[in-house]
């Protein structure tokens, strides 16, 4: 039988999830930041666009190049800034896991474990959230399973709520992008332009923003996909096998963790509008197993 329902309360890994959960949020948050400035800066492009020359003190064809260089700059700046966050949190929840799992550190994938200041550290800035409590991690069934069997059950439903999330998201950023383009074809055609002022004044100027929004939708397709395709083969080895390897275990968990590592952000706000009824279909899919 396994103890992963027992172990995953213990003090000293409560502090492992309060730990990662403060690093993502932080860098969640420097996401958000990124995604409002951006279309800040858009919009301000566009406005300045309607301004002359003599008013701007310089010319307004300029804020064509400024945006371009922004589109091009800025996912790389705020990409540095958020991927030490980042892979410190999927370290945490790493080490989380192999804890749960009984499975040692595979330096060769996952690098150094995280360090101890790093976790005690965000371990003490978490603030409890009565609607998202760090106990019970794995809110499924796990009664009566060897302990094969519970890890590779703890893993698909990370595979399944991870996918499930980014599908949505990913939709979500899709459905946003035709929003903007459409409605700067809209205002063109009210204001009766030609397609060269379309570009000048409307589409170059909000270039930051679509290219956001397009790397957003393809980072989150990517990263969905991948999340199915190692979920698709972890169903594979509970279909064919009465009893896992713990080989196999470990194959998919340094894979999960640099999918953790690697996978693009996903805001806090969008996490939380949609956790309870992703919690609710990850109980029904875990069930049904």
């Amino acid at each position: 039988m396994n103890n992963i329902k027992e172990l995953q309360d213990k003090t000293e890994n409560l502090k492992l999830l309060a730990a990662q959960r403060v690093l993502y949020k932080r860098a969640k948050k420097m996401f958000t930041f990124q995604v409002i400035s951006t279309v800040v800066v858009s919009i301000v492009f566009v406005v300045l666009k309607c301004f002359t020359k003599e008013q701007l003190g310089f010319d307004p064809k300029d804020i064509n190049v400024i945006a371009v260089v922004v589109a091009l700059l800025e996912p790389l700046l705020f990409m540095l800034l958020v991927s030490n966050l980042r892979t410190n949190g999927a370290k945490i929840q790493e080490l989380f896991d192999r804890r749960l799992y009984g499975m040692k550190w595979n330096k060769a994938n996952s690098e150094d474990e995280p360090e101890k200041h790093v976790i005690d550290e965000n371990a003490r800035r978490y603030v409890d959230d009565p609607k998202a409590p760090l106990e019970n991690w794995y809110d499924i069934e796990l009664d009566g399973l060897s302990h094969n069997k519970a890890i590779i059950t703890c893993q698909e439903t990370n595979l399944f709520y991870d996918g499930r999330l980014r599908l949505s998201f990913r939709d979500a950023s899709l459905i946003v992008c035709l929003i903007m383009v459409l409605l700067t074809v809209v205002i063109a055609a009210i204001l009766d332009m030609s397609m060269r002022k379309y570009f000048t004044y409307l589409a170059l100027p909000i270039l930051p923003a679509i290219s956001l929004t397009l790397k957003i939708y393809l980072e989150n397709k990517k990263s969905q996909a991948a999340a199915d395709k190692l979920r698709g083969f972890a169903k594979q080895i509970k279909r064919n096998e009465d009893t896992p390897s713990f080989e196999d275990l470990k194959q998919i968990q340094d894979r999960i963790y640099c999918m953790r590592k690697d996978s693009a952000l996903i805001p806090e706000w969008y996490y939380k509008k949609h956790r309870a009824r992703l919690e609710r279909e990850m109980k029904v899919n875990a069930s049904a197993d």
